[in-house]
């Protein structure tokens, strides 16, 4: 989608037929003076992400041509074809939580590789790791602790 940051006095905006997959929300609700908005004919990815900002700008009334016979899901696979106004709420809102845990998660194990991995480096098994490997020092004093 062309950047429309730069035009926040942009009063009508018609992308129709554009193979636009999103309208990204942040650059939509940048755009105070925004009245009219077609985009019909794009094939939009119902996620939070991709159409998230076509509901919110059809709830403001923006939306006109088109809407909504002309606004169809195009992915994930489970929607395609589907008016994106049926697509449940909770598909299209964002949740931070559902994003970020299984990320957090994921630099937690990585850094606990790591971590492991410096220690058996320098010779110096992690409690977990005795017996796994060779044999010293570390491991004989780790385990009469």
């Amino acid at each position: 989608m062309p950047a429309i940051r730069g035009c926040p006095a942009l009063h009508t905006l018609h992308l129709n037929n554009n193979l636009i997959t999103e309208l990204p929300q942040d650059d939509v609700l940048l755009l105070e003076h925004l009245r009219d908005v077609a985009a019909a004919g794009n094939p939009f990815n119902c996620t939070c992400a991709g159409a998230g900002a076509v509901q919110a700008l059809a709830a403001s009334g923006c939306l006109g041509q088109g809407w909504p016979q002309g606004y169809a899901c195009h992915t994930p696979a489970r929607y395609q074809g589907m008016l994106l106004r049926d697509v449940p709420t909770s598909v299209l809102q964002c949740n931070p939580t559902a994003v970020l845990a299984p990320v957090c998660t994921g630099l937690a194990l990585f850094c606990v590789a790591v971590a492991a991995g410096l220690l058996w480096v320098r010779g110096a098994q992690p409690w977990g790791l005795c017996g796994l490997g060779r044999r010293d020092d570390a491991c004989s004093t780790a385990e009469h602790l």
